[in-house]
C-alpha cells in the first residue's frame, strides 16, 4: 500500500462450533517505526435453527412458527421439587420433632403421619445444607418421597442426596418409579451404606422413560448400625432437576418445538394458530415478532486501513 492510501478489507466470520472464538489479526509493514501491529477480533457462534440471529438457548420459539416452546414442548411444572433440605418449617435449634407430615413442604411419607426432623447440632451431628435434616427411621423404618407429572415424553433426572449413618453403618435405597408402589418394589438406583461421619454423597441421572405421566422419586430406610426400627438413616441436601424431552405429536422423529406442522396435517402450525398474514408461505413469519435475549456478535468486520 504506498503511502498517503488507504484499503478496505472485510473478515468474515464462518464458525465450525459454537460459542466465542477470538483471534488475532496482524499487519506487518515496511516501516520501520512501526515494523508491525496487531488487534484482536471476536465473534459468536450460533444454534439458531430458525434464521433468526437468535440463539437457541435464548430463543423462545425455535421453529419461527408463531408458537412459544413451551408450549410446544408441553412441559409439566405443576409439581417442582421443594424443600430438598427440610427447611420449611423451622424447629427450635438444637431440637429434634416429630412434625405431621402436612406441614413439612413438599414432602410426603408412607409409613406413618409423621416426619423426624433435627436441628443443625443436636446430638452433635450438624447439617451438612441449612440448619436441619431429615431422620428416615422415626418410629419406624420409613420413606420419605414426592410426586411429580412429565409430559410423556422422557428425559432425565439429575440427582443428588447426602446420607448419614447414625449410630454407625446405616442402609437407606433410592427408587424412583410410576407410583409409590412401583417405585417401592423397583430394584434401587443406588443403595446408600453410610458410616455416622462425615456425610455421604450420591448422585446420578436417571432416563425417564417415554410414556411416562407422573414420577414418585423415593428414599426408603434399609438395616441400622443399631438394629433399632427408629434410630437410623439421616438425610439432607437433595436436589432433583428434571428435564422433560418435547412432545412429537406426529412421532415423525421431530419434535414439536422444531417442527412447521406438528400435527402433520399439511396445514402449517403458523397458520393453524391465526398468523397466515404474517407467513411468508414457507410456515414460519416474514416479521420479527421478538428476541429472547441480547443478539449475537456480528460475524462481519469491515477494516480500513490508511497510510
Amino acid at each position: 500500500m504506498n503511502s498517503g492510501s488507504s484499503t478496505t478489507f472485510t473478515i468474515t466470520f464462518n464458525p465450525s462450533a459454537f460459542g466465542v472464538r477470538i483471534a488475532t489479526v496482524t499487519f506487518n509493514t515496511n516501516d520501520p517505526n512501526f515494523p508491525s501491529f496487531s488487534y484482536s477480533i471476536q465473534g459468536g457462534g450460533i444454534n439458531d435453527a430458525d434464521g433468526d440471529i437468535v440463539d437457541a438457548g435464548l430463543d423462545a420459539d425455535d421453529d419461527n412458527d408463531g408458537i412459544r416452546d413451551i408450549d410446544e414442548c408441553r412441559t409439566c411444572t405443576f409439581d417442582p421439587f421443594q424443600n430438598g433440605s427440610f427447611e420449611t418449617p423451622t424447629i427450635p435449634a438444637n431440637t429434634f420433632a416429630f412434625l405431621p407430615t402436612a406441614t413439612v413442604t413438599g414432602w410426603q411419607t408412607s409409613a406413618e403421619d409423621v416426619i423426624e426432623i433435627w436441628s443443625s447440632g443436636f446430638n452433635g451431628v450438624p447439617a451438612t445444607a441449612g440448619n436441619q435434616f431429615a431422620e428416615l427411621n422415626a418410629n419406624v423404618p420409613g420413606v420419605l418421597f414426592q410426586t411429580f407429572c412429565l409430559n410423556g415424553a422422557g428425559g432425565t433426572i439429575n440427582w443428588s442426596i447426602r446420607h448419614r449413618g447414625r449410630s454407625g453403618t446405616d442402609t437407606a435405597f433410592v427408587k424412583f418409579g410410576s407410583s409409590l408402589a412401583n417405585a417401592l418394589a423397583s430394584t434401587p438406583i443406588v443403595t446408600m451404606v453410610s458410616g455416622n461421619t462425615p456425610w455421604a454423597t450420591y448422585s446420578g441421572t436417571y432416563t425417564i422413560p417415554a410414556g411416562m405421566r407422573q414420577i414418585v422419586l423415593t428414599f426408603q430406610a434399609g438395616p441400622t448400625a443399631s438394629g433399632n426400627q427408629s434410630v437410623g438413616n439421616f438425610i439432607d441436601d437433595i436436589q432433583i432437576t428434571i428435564n422433560q424431552s418435547c412432545i412429537d405429536s406426529d412421532s415423525d422423529g421431530v419434535a414439536d418445538v422444531n417442527d412447521l406442522d406438528s400435527d402433520n396435517d399439511g396445514i402449517p402450525d403458523v397458520e393453524e394458530n391465526g398468523f397466515r398474514n404474517l407467513s411468508n408461505q414457507t410456515g414460519t413469519f416474514t416479521k420479527q415478532i421478538h428476541h429472547a435475549g441480547p443478539m449475537p456478535i456480528t460475524t462481519v468486520t469491515t477494516i480500513t486501513l490508511k497510510r
